[in-house]
């Protein structure tokens, strides 16, 4: 269990203590949607949480930010699931903000990823209207192409049955893109710069 205590000054310029808002679990997991990350609390003054994620645990970015419930004795659970993690370990923390925009952050967790055996190929890396995608030539059957905006917003969902697919990206705006490919149940993740 993590407690987290928000300070403020009062009008007579001494720290008051808020009630903490109390993390009593932040774990993650794989799975084949994505990266799972839950998390429980009990919260006082609470507005929201902001999960963030890095590829190296040091340099962190802004992922989601996640309604809180104000004032709750009641054990709150939250889920989140990352679609566009890419690399085989991804970290997390959560940025938890009161009422008065303070904030204090959770302990990090990480989550490696196990890529199976099947390599895609994506490219270029710097595209502007359209991303090549090579699967194996081995590759008989249905899958599908999914384009996420960093946020995680679906943006492009299209089944494909070829190992070589262009995907036409000229009506999405400029900047960074993650790629998945969906196949047998299994992910593989790219990403790619529109510009």
């Amino acid at each position: 269990m993590s407690d987290i205590f928000i300070c403020t000054l009062d009008s007579g310029g001494n720290f008051s203590t808020v009630l903490p808002v109390e993390i009593f679990n932040f774990i993650g997991k794989s799975t084949q949607k994505g990266n799972l990350l839950q998390w429980s609390t009990s919260e006082q003054n609470n507005i929201r949480f902001e999960l963030e994620r890095s590829a190296n645990g040091l340099d962190f970015e802004k992922l989601a930010s996640i309604s809180g419930a104000g004032n709750s004795n009641a054990v709150r659970t939250y889920t989140y699931t990352d679609k566009t993690f890419t690399g085989n370990i991804s970290y997390y923390r959560l940025k938890q903000v009161d009422v008065n925009e303070m904030w204090k952050y959770s302990s990090i967790i990480s989550i490696k990823n196990d890529k199976p055996n099947m390599c895609i190929s994506l490219f270029p890396n710097l595209a502007n209207t359209l991303v090549n995608v090579s699967l194996p030539a081995s590759v008989e059957e249905k899958y599908f192409i999914k384009v996420y905006d960093v946020v995680g917003r679906l943006l492009i969902n299209s089944p494909r049955t070829s190992s070589n697919e262009a995907i036409h990206i000229n009506r999405l705006a400029l900047g960074k893109y993650v790629l998945a490919v969906e196949i047998s149940g299994q992910r593989f993740v790219e990403s790619f710069i529109k510009n």
